[in-house]
């Protein structure tokens, strides 16, 4: 590859980065993200990946285009990376008081437990065992 290929190759990497399309190829960090790239583009489903790695990662959601608002889809799993941190289970005290507390884009409080309709599941409960990851369905 010549010198030059490589720069434009490079280049292309980069605008799609900073420009992104919202498809599972190229998605977009956030649905506001998309909006401020591509402010004349209509409300619906958009691919984002809001760590910016792997697209692998990447998940569909609904993207309202006059808000900017992302809104994850309720059967959606996710995943969350919990070196040294509890996310669900405390092994400790053996109960869930220190579990993650999600936040819906009404302000709703989702919670691992308790008597609201609002409630999320572990279906992995991988930070118990090597710290590495959990799996939520809400």
């Amino acid at each position: 590859m010549s010198a030059f290929a490589g720069l434009s190759q490079l280049n292309n990497q980069i605008e799609s980065i900073r420009s992104p399309d919202g498809s599972r190829k190229n998605p977009a960090r956030t649905c506001r993200d998309l909006k401020l790239c591509h402010p004349d583009w209509k409300s619906g489903d958009y691919w984002i990946d809001p760590n910016q790695g792997c697209t692998v990662d990447a998940i569909k959601v609904f993207c309202n285009m006059e808000t900017g608002e992302t809104c994850v889809y309720p059967s959606q799993n996710i995943t969350y990376h919990c070196k040294n941190s509890i996310a669900f289970m405390d092994e400790a005290s053996g109960n869930l008081k220190k579990a993650l507390l999600l936040q819906g884009s009404n302000d709703v409080e989702i919670r691992a437990e308790g008597n609201s309709r609002f409630t999320y599941s572990a279906l992995e409960d991988g930070c118990k065992v090597n710290k590495t990851f959990r799996i939520i369905q809400m």
